[in-house]
């Protein structure tokens, strides 16, 4: 009989961070975190994201998401979508909470669903709303 390994996730409960910042380099979106436990350490499971940072100007809705953690060199890692689609601007709702998956054997960062508020603004919305001015 084989056995499947199962691997423990969300061991200490679901963790939630907040954007402090966003920024535009080399054509990417990249949202900016504080430096957190959770940072390189063996980490599987869920992360709940409360998007709030407004993003450049110069953002475009093909770009290609990124996260971060200020300060800490090496910490960029690429968002997926499901079947490892890159997730694109146009793909984040500012502001918004959304679920993600984190595989720290494989570096694999995944979105899964999000929440917005009433009336939210698209980042394609918002560069369109922006360039018009």
């Amino acid at each position: 009989m084989a056995y499947r390994r199962i691997l423990p996730f969300n061991r200490f409960g679901l963790f939630g961070l907040e954007t402090i910042g966003a920024k535009v380099e080399n054509n990417a979106l990249i949202f900016e975190f504080e430096n957190h436990p959770y940072v390189n350490a063996p980490f599987n499971g869920l992360l709940l994201i409360h998007f709030k940072s407004p993003v450049p100007a110069t953002t475009t809705a093909t770009m290609p998401v990124y996260f971060e953690t200020s300060g800490l060199a090496g910490s960029r890692r690429a968002v997926t979508k499901a079947g490892g689609v890159p997730m694109t601007a146009a793909d984040i709702t500012i502001p918004s909470y959304n679920l993600f998956f984190y595989d720290f054997s494989t570096g694999v960062l995944e979105g899964i669903a999000g929440v917005q508020p009433d009336a939210p603004v698209t980042v394609a919305q918002r560069t369109v709303t922006q360039s018009n001015k």
